[in-house]
């Protein structure tokens, strides 16, 4: 009897140990997968309020801004509109003159999008703030997750051009 327990004891020990180990490794696994979508849902928000800062550069006059898109004039004469489709932002470009339009897409994977113009120091519509929110994909993640991780970023744009005029 005292044999058979030498011999059940160490198995049922390194058992464990290898269960132990292979427990720590997922959760190291789950926890880095966290960490990546993260990272890359907070790049994406950053990247979207630097994107839309470059696009606003030029901005001349405003034509229309809601809450999830806004339609300019640029110092070119160009009319572009900037908005949201699907979890894309969509930058519209027209130009009257030689009638040609282009569209640009950036994968952003939004969530939300929102623009609105505030007064500064007695001066309407001096900042345009630019408000992003973006939100992981279960193809993202690790495992059958019901709750999404989300990023945020917000960007306040002082509009010069359209105090120059």
């Amino acid at each position: 009897m005292g044999s058979m327990i030498d011999f059940i004891v160490p198995n049922v020990i390194v058992g464990l140990l290898i269960l132990t180990i292979f427990g720590v490794h997922a959760m190291m696994i789950d926890s880095s997968v966290e960490t990546r979508v993260t990272y890359d849902l907070q790049s994406f928000a950053d990247t979207g309020v630097q994107v839309i800062q470059e696009h606003v550069r030029e901005l001349r006059s405003i034509e229309a801004a809601d809450n999830e898109s806004i339609m300019y004039t640029t110092v070119n004469n160009e009319q572009v509109r900037i908005f949201r489709s699907g979890d894309e932002l969509l930058v519209s470009t027209f130009n009257p003159a030689t009638g040609e339009s282009e569209d640009t897409q950036y994968a952003l994977r939004l969530a939300d999008l929102q623009f609105s113009l505030m007064p500064v120091a007695g001066v309407d519509d001096a900042l345009l703030r630019v408000q992003i929110q973006t939100e992981s994909r279960p193809d993202m993640e690790v495992g059958e997750r019901t709750h999404r991780y989300r990023a945020y970023a917000s960007r306040d744009i002082y509009l010069r051009n359209m105090h120059l005029n």
